[in-house]
């Protein structure tokens, strides 16, 4: 079975409701209640019925799975085709991200395919070898990228190498191999060679005058609320509280692993600004164009909002071999530094931003820098002569 199943209850027009959340999809479910405490008591019921349709789905799919050949030396046999399933399935894989899984199921289908073209005669994970992985490493170290017709990166190999590793681990775990072949790469330590900057003001006001329709709202969400771009572009107007001034959201990269969601306060003029857009909508989604670019081809809204900074003269550069680096993330830079500047605290900044500890903030907090610019001042005021 994959992860556990969360939820919480909200409020609209009047009507209690509880949204749920399992394997990075949403579903919101009315709710037949008064009042708060019924709403979390038939929450939890409900959560409770699904979790045992789950386990019992679960238990049931492992009755019918493929019997073991015969001298089989594995106690739980996996075929090869379904190795993303299992990982995917797996209680021990490592929570992470809708991008991740993804990236997860691109890296094992290749390798499947390889199997498929060049060993149709494997059937089951446990009859890889040493021999056949060395082989596939050749092969994967020589394999073309389409879009950019040379090969494959050596970053790109160890991607999949990991991956592989990992999912062996799984298998080795519960007991469908008896040797994990792939070797483990080591990530090789780099010197931070690269800075994400912050947007100013400026910058702000020029992508906000240079752009209109969605790209406009992406814009306007970015700087309001300092949100990922995968938070932004999938944006739903049912996150959006408007009678309480919130945008309540479980974070895309995060929600899985801790199911914690973001709040975020909204100023008057923002909400007149977000209720004017809604009245125009006829969507779920804030954004409906780019959500549905975003869940199709995440990297296409990366690269529309690069368009958007390009066109104003917002580009990376370089100084003394150091790269500075603008995209949509320097909101998030932003937002958190203009939130400590007017004083909130680490918790509070964290809870806006969705972060599950501190870590994060010391990431993006300047107090040092601002502390050493407000003493540099008041050092220069001590030296004008009177």
């Amino acid at each position: 079975m994959g992860r556990r199943i969360t939820g919480r209850v909200f409020t609209k027009r009047g009507k209690w409701f509880a949204r749920f959340r399992h394997e990075g999809f949403e579903k919101n479910y009315p709710l037949n209640v008064k009042s708060e405490e019924a709403a979390e008591n038939q929450k939890n019921r409900l959560i409770q019925k699904a979790t045992e349709e789950l386990h019992y789905r679960a238990a049931t799919e492992k009755k019918q799975a493929t019997p073991a050949p015969r001298n089989c030396p594995v106690g739980v046999p996996v075929l090869i085709k379904d190795l993303f399933n299992v990982f995917f399935n797996s209680p021990h894989r490592s929570q992470c991200g809708d991008g991740s899984i993804k990236n997860y199921k691109e890296q094992i289908s290749v390798f499947v395919e390889y199997i498929k073209d060049q060993h149709p005669n494997l059937t089951f994970a446990h009859e890889l070898r040493k021999g056949i992985v060395e082989q596939y490493l050749i092969h994967l170290r020589s394999r073309v990228n389409h879009s950019t017709k040379r090969t494959i990166s050596l970053s790109t190999v160890n991607k999949h190498i990991n991956s592989l590793h990992r999912l062996f681990d799984i298998l080795l775990e519960q007991n469908s191999v008896d040797e994990n072949h792939w070797p483990k790469t080591k990530r090789p330590k780099q010197n931070a060679t690269f800075t994400k900057e912050n947007f100013t003001i400026q910058q702000i006001r020029l992508m906000l005058d240079s752009t209109d329709g969605e790209r406009h709202a992406l814009v306007y969400i970015g700087h309001l609320t300092g949100m990922r771009l995968g938070d932004a572009a999938t944006l739903r107007w049912d996150s959006i509280d408007f009678p309480d001034r919130m945008i309540a959201v479980v974070p895309r990269k995060t929600g899985s692993r801790t199911g914690k969601q973001a709040f975020i306060p909204i100023g008057d003029h923002d909400i007149d600004y977000l209720k004017e857009l809604k009245s125009k909508s006829t969507s779920d989604y804030v954004c409906p164009e780019l959500c549905q670019k975003y869940l199709h081809d995440r990297s296409s809204v990366s690269r529309i909002f690069s368009k958007v900074l390009k066109n104003i003269g917002i580009e990376s550069f370089s100084s003394g071999g150091h790269l500075h680096k603008y995209g949509y993330h320097s909101f998030r830079g932003t937002v958190t530094v203009r939130l400590l500047e007017a004083s909130l605290s680490y918790s509070q900044v964290q809870d806006i931003m969705g972060w599950s500890g501190p870590e994060m903030i010391k990431i993006y907090d300047k107090a040092p820098r601002r502390v050493a610019e407000s003493a540099r001042q008041k050092v220069l005021e001590t030296q004008k002569l009177s």
